[in-house]
């Protein structure tokens, strides 16, 4: 399992968000404004009817930690970091 480390601290949302939208932000952190709402959303997901659905043809969805390091390259490719 890939394991980082652990915040020292944890930044309140009403902080964080209004500096990520500063004008220069998208320079210093590479992340575009359109993106940062992304960061924000409280998502669980849940792949019981995939797994029901592709079981029968002996496909199996991977482990996160199996394809996560993958996906991080992929997005720093597609975004020029």
């Amino acid at each position: 399992m890939i394991k980082g480390r652990d915040s020292l601290a944890t930044v309140p949302r009403k902080i964080v968000y209004p500096v990520l939208m500063l004008p220069f932000a998208p320079k210093i952190t590479g992340l575009p404004h359109s993106a940062v709402p992304y960061f924000f959303l409280e998502q669980t997901y849940d792949t019981a009817r995939a797994n029901e659905l592709l079981e029968p043809h002996g496909i199996s969805c991977p482990r996160f930690p199996d394809y996560v390091e993958r996906l991080v390259g992929f997005v720093a490719t597609q975004s020029g970091l």
